[in-house]
């Protein structure tokens, strides 16, 4: 994990639970947010701390910041600019991690990985953690959306997607669209498509071709379900509209999340009152 922020809470928090049932958690951090492997409440879990060869620790600190005050900002260069930077730099400290011997080798007893899919390095790791064992484990792999569906996410995972009535992240739409709202819902789908294959796979298959694992990334990976065992997807059933999803999508937060219910008797007894008051 890069930043320090949702992304790492969620990890986390997964990993907190994974050890409560008995495993071993290890999660990687950024040298530049290594404080958080010194606080107690995550005492239970296990880091492995990377550095950045291309930058300082605190140009990394630095556009993290710049990062958030860009995603909230309503101008989209910048942030597509910042957005490419963003998965360069993760791509040449994803081949760091692969070509660190030593890492490698500490990592190779783990089971599974989990993957949060802003940061794919973890399938590169996977993949070189099976070649150095001779391929004699196979090595789950889980990758973990934190964000609202994305239509053209869910599909890739090998869920059904209809731009009629499923409406793409940050279009705003709801799942009663016109003609002219569903073929734009269409083409914002189109766009996620081509960015992710134009962006984040070429470097990956520069990581690649760089560490051995040429075979690993391909133009032609538009399925993450050709290479995933799991897939988490944060859902909140209160407000997301309804997404059929295959059996590998596992629901993620809302209802799963919240606690039992509890006895509300004097708000129910206040509101009946009242209302009989005002009728």
């Amino acid at each position: 994990m890069h930043g320090e922020g949702s992304h790492f809470f969620l990890g986390a928090a997964i990993g907190e639970g994974l050890v409560q049932r008995g495993h071993n958690a290890t999660l990687l951090i950024s040298r530049a947010y290594e404080h958080r492997t010194r606080e107690p409440k995550y005492s239970n879990l296990s880091f492995e701390v990377f550095d950045h060869h291309k930058r300082s620790l605190q140009e990394v600190r630095d556009f993290w910041k710049n990062f958030g005050v860009l995603s909230l900002g309503k101008g989209d260069d910048g942030l597509i600019k910042t957005v490419y930077y963003l998965i360069e730099s993760m791509a040449d400290d994803c081949e760091d991690l692969v070509l660190d011997i030593e890492l490698m080798k500490r990592l190779e007893d783990v089971d599974a990985i989990v993957v949060d899919m802003t940061w794919i390095c973890g399938i590169m790791i996977r993949a070189a953690l099976e070649r150095n064992l001779n391929y004699s484990k196979k090595i789950a792999l889980v990758t973990l959306t934190p964000f609202t569906p994305q239509p053209i996410a869910l599909f890739s995972y090998g869920s059904s997607y209809n731009p009629a009535y499923q409406p793409e992240l940050n279009t705003g739409f709801t799942d009663r669209m016109s003609f002219l709202e569903r073929t734009a819902n269409l083409l914002q789908s189109v766009v996620y498509a081509v960015l992710g294959a134009a962006l984040t796979i070429p470097v990956y298959m520069r990581v690649g071709e760089n560490t051995g694992l040429e075979d690993v990334m391909s133009i032609k990976m538009s399925l993450m379900n050709d290479l995933a065992d799991l897939h988490l997807q944060n859902f909140d059933f209160a407000i997301e509209f309804p997404f059929p999803i295959s059996p590998n999508v596992i629901p993620v937060g809302g209802g799963l999340t919240a606690w039992p219910p509890t006895q509300l008797d004097q708000v129910s007894n206040f509101i009946i009152t009242g209302l009989y008051s005002f009728y």
